[in-house]
């Protein structure tokens, strides 16, 4: 695919630099083996923001983001991994703190991220809290147990 210029902000939905500054450490980074990756997180968030925000379906992603195929693959990866629930806690931490209140639920509820984001070791520990959770409910097999109470249907 031809290399398109990259302006700083073609559409309303687009990321700032702030914005993207304070979301891309929680992006995965590159695997050590295999090839290397073309595609720039920065635009497949972009991308879902311009899906979400103009209602078009992917097909009818303009060309900047790159293939809709890869922004959908990429997409499904990041929704797998919690990501999109993890940026939007970060972002509502950091905007009750710049607003002067605390970095917790409200009204004396649960801290976000289930009683445990509480200052910087809180959330590096909540992070890695939803990794665990998310890697748990990926990793179950079924085992022999599982099938005596719920037995297979023949094809």
């Amino acid at each position: 695919m031809a290399k398109i210029a990259k302006k700083t902000k073609r559409y309303p939905s687009d990321l700032t630099d702030e914005e993207w500054e304070r979301i891309a450490p929680l992006m995965p980074k590159p695997g050590r083996r295999g090839r290397p990756r073309e595609v720039e997180f920065r635009e497949v968030i972009n991308a879902v923001r311009y899906l979400v925000r103009s209602g078009c379906g992917w097909r009818m992603l303009p060309v900047h983001f790159g293939h809709w195929r890869t922004v959908y693959g990429w997409f499904g990866e990041l929704a797998r991994r919690f990501l999109f629930q993890t940026i939007h806690d970060v972002e509502l931490m950091l905007d009750r703190e710049r607003a002067g209140g605390e970095p917790l639920g409200g009204g004396g509820g649960q801290p976000i991220g289930q009683g445990s984001a509480c200052g910087n070791k809180g959330l590096r520990r909540w992070q890695e809290d939803r990794r665990t959770q998310a890697t748990h409910r990926r990793g179950h097999r079924r085992t022999a147990v599982d099938d005596q109470h719920h037995p297979r249907r023949p094809l």
